[in-house]
């Protein structure tokens, strides 16, 4: 669970002089970049079905009614606290109405080749995390829960 939420969450406490803190971030996860262009993106729409994530936890919790006591340790054991921990951090950072996170494109050269991501500032700050992290992990959680039916 810790190497999960370490990966969704990207923690990286920037404390570079001079560069952007997104600068920074991507200088750090991407070392071999170059021609940085960073952009503010309002208009970046979220493409995870929270709803889907809703149901699939919800057909699990229903299905540990059924199984015996061990079955169900192994099954709450294999979700984990990551399924809230997810659910949660995606409502909060994608356009809800409580908080909404700052998102950059971000467009550079990686190993002699344009890239674009979609960068995150979390609402608290000094936390950055890619659209590729977030879908990673949110496909790899429902690809679990799907093991589990």
């Amino acid at each position: 669970m810790k190497k999960l939420l370490l990966l969704l969450f990207a923690v990286l406490t920037l404390t570079a002089c001079g560069d952007s803190p997104i600068k920074s971030y991507i200088t750090k996860t991407y070392p071999t970049a170059t021609n940085i262009e960073i952009m503010e993106d309002s208009a970046y729409n979220a493409h995870f079905d929270i709803t889907r994530l809703n149901r699939e936890c919800s057909e699990v919790i229903e299905k540990l009614v059924d199984m015996s006591k061990q079955e169900r340790r192994t099954a709450i054991d294999s979700l984990e606290v990551a399924t809230v921990a997810i659910q949660v951090h995606l409502e909060d950072v994608f356009n809800t109405p409580k908080i909404n996170s700052k998102a950059y494109k971000v467009n550079f050269t990686l190993n002699g080749l344009p890239k674009q991501i979609v960068v995150f500032e979390h609402p608290l700050g000094n936390m950055y995390f890619t659209d590729e992290q977030i879908e990673t992990e949110f496909n790899n959680l429902l690809d679990k829960i799907e093991d589990m039916k």
